[in-house]
C-alpha cells in the first residue's frame, strides 16, 4: 500500500516540476506525446498572439492542461 502511494506522489511531483514527466513516469507514451503538443500549441498562441483576450484564454488553457496533466499522473500511478 505504501509503494503504491510513494508512486502516485512522485508522478504528480515529477509532473509539477516538468510537464508529461509523470506520464513518462507511468509508461503513457501517448499521453505524454498529447499533452506537450498541447503546451507547444499553447505557448504559440501565447507568444504569437497581439490581442489580450487571446493571451489571456491561452494562458487559461495552459494553465488547465498543466492541473489535468497533474490529476492524471497522480491517479493513473500504479
Amino acid at each position: 500500500m505504501e509503494d503504491t502511494r510513494t508512486k502516485k506522489w512522485l508522478a504528480l511531483l515529477l509532473s509539477f516540476i516538468i510537464p508529461g514527466v509523470g506520464q513518462i513516469y507511468n509508461k503513457q507514451w501517448k499521453k505524454t506525446i498529447i499533452i506537450w503538443a498541447l503546451f507547444f500549441i499553447g505557448v504559440l498562441i501565447y507568444s504569437l498572439t497581439e490581442s489580450d483576450l487571446l493571451a489571456i484564454l491561452a494562458a487559461l488553457f495552459l494553465f488547465v492542461v498543466w492541473v489535468y496533466q497533474l490529476y492524471d499522473a497522480y491517479k493513473e500511478a500504479k
